[in-house]
């Protein structure tokens, strides 16, 4: 849930000499949920005293529009603390106001209207906790955050020495696992949305950003996917404006450069998503949510298939050390693909299942546990993480049971676990006998 902060600055005017007032709430730094201010509004509360023979009104300025802030409230207290000192000012109780107001848009004024002007005696801004960049066309990116994306665009962050290395370290240990000698693993990067959608981005790319210096670092054998070009190039919009994630079409683009990176006849799968239905939904999305107010944008879904009906196993933890199984009798083989990836993998399994019969998932950012990938034995192996992440390498040195007990361990109350594998196939039940054990440690 979205929380905004409400800041309040009283503005300097020179109309003090004939108006006294005091803005009771909201307070500086109230916070608020998003969708509450949205729904119900915030309170705008105090009061305003006008010197004998002045006549004024008070206005709230909410963007382009202006609403009277009538004086609708007793206020005794204001009456005996500050009327009956100040003598020539007026002595009548009715001079607070109470509203409560939806606002429009994230920037109010309170102004006082004296002789056909306006004075403006306090500013509110609504402010999220976290920066949104709002580029072109209301397309909006990350910023400021922890990664510094817009830092690593522009080639003011770049990897250090020791994660070069440490890059190096990770890719070499890729390279020789024997589904990557077999041509049958790929390591994905899913591009930032800037990447992609330059054209509405407010700043220039450097030729030096963390993943410029990530692809030349490693060979072929490494076998990296970044799928910047066809994400660019696909006839239909590949990111979500709201949104730091891709599209479903981007999603869908993204599967096949990693089919055709795993070896696969991709012939058969083309001719399966061309007949793909989709249908446009209004969303607003993880960027969107988190401005105010709300903006929102039509985004297309697709109706064909959801993975979420083929989930036989899923321990329903938040991102990292969730784990899950699919299987779809209906997949193009009877294959099994093993996945340590992170939230941008999540819409790819709309087309990955159905793709491989069993498709069996970890929440890690491409960190991988070896051990599991040796018992789980998959026919393909598919890692993933974000380009912002990659000024930190993801290393091989994990226990996803760790994940999972660190988890656990810090949450309150924990998600029911699915667990529908009585008619799936043998492998499947051996797969979630697999998860269980992690899960219970």
């Amino acid at each position: 849930m979205a929380v905004f902060t409400i800041s309040v600055k009283q503005a300097s005017t020179d109309v003090s000499d004939k108006f006294k007032w005091c803005l009771d709430e909201p307070s500086n730094g109230a916070e608020h949920e998003g969708n509450l201010i949205e729904k119900e509004g915030i309170r705008i509360k105090g009061w305003l005293l006008k010197k004998l023979q002045n006549n004024a009104s008070l206005v709230l300025l909410d963007g382009y529009e202006i609403f009277p802030l009538e004086l609708n409230t007793k206020r005794p207290d204001v009456i005996e603390k500050v009327a009956l000192i100040e003598r020539d000012f007026q002595q009548e109780v009715l001079c607070g106001f109470d509203h409560t107001l939806i606002p429009k848009s994230s920037n109010l004024a309170i102004a006082i209207v004296h002789n056909s002007h306006f004075y403006v005696i306090y500013e509110l801004s609504i402010e999220g906790v976290f920066k949104i960049l709002e580029g072109e066309d209301k397309w909006l990116y990350l910023d400021n955050d922890t990664n510094k994306s817009v830092e690593q665009f522009t080639g003011k962050t770049k990897l250090s020495w020791a994660e070069k290395k440490n890059w190096a370290d990770y890719a070499n240990t890729f390279s020789t696992l024997p589904l990557s000698q077999a041509g049958k693993s790929a390591f994905l990067i899913a591009p930032s949305k800037e990447f992609v959608v330059e054209e509405h981005y407010p700043f220039k790319k450097s030729k030096h950003t963390p993943l410029d210096q990530l692809t030349k670092l490693v060979d072929d054998s490494f076998s990296l996917v970044t799928p910047i070009d066809a994400l660019k190039h696909f006839e239909e919009r590949t990111f979500r404006v709201c949104d730091t994630h891709w599209s479903c079409h981007g999603a869908r683009v993204a599967t096949m450069e990693v089919a055709k990176k795993l070896g696969l006849d991709c012939a058969p799968i083309e001719n399966l998503f061309k007949n793909d239905i989709y249908v446009e939904r209004v969303m607003a999305g993880d960027l969107g949510s988190k401005i105010y107010p709300t903006q929102r944008h039509a985004e297309d879904f697709l109706t064909t298939f959801n993975y979420n009906r083929v989930v036989v196993y899923d321990n329903n933890l938040p991102n990292f050390g969730r784990a899950f199984i699919l299987d779809n009798p209906d997949a193009l083989n009877e294959q099994t693909l093993l996945v340590f990836g992170s939230s941008s993998v999540y819409s790819m399994f709309n087309y990955l299942a159905r793709i491989f019969r069993t498709v069996v998932f970890f929440h890690t950012a491409g960190n991988i546990d070896k051990e599991l990938v040796d018992k789980i034995a998959p026919d393909f192996l598919l890692a993933q993480s974000n380009a912002r992440f990659v000024v930190k390498a993801p290393s091989f040195d994990i226990k996803i049971s760790d994940y999972i007990k660190d988890k656990k361990r810090r949450l309150t109350h924990l998600p029911d676990v699915v667990h529908n594998t009585e008619k799936t196939s043998a492998i499947v039940t051996s797969l979630a006998r697999v998860l269980d054990e992690m899960n219970a440690k």
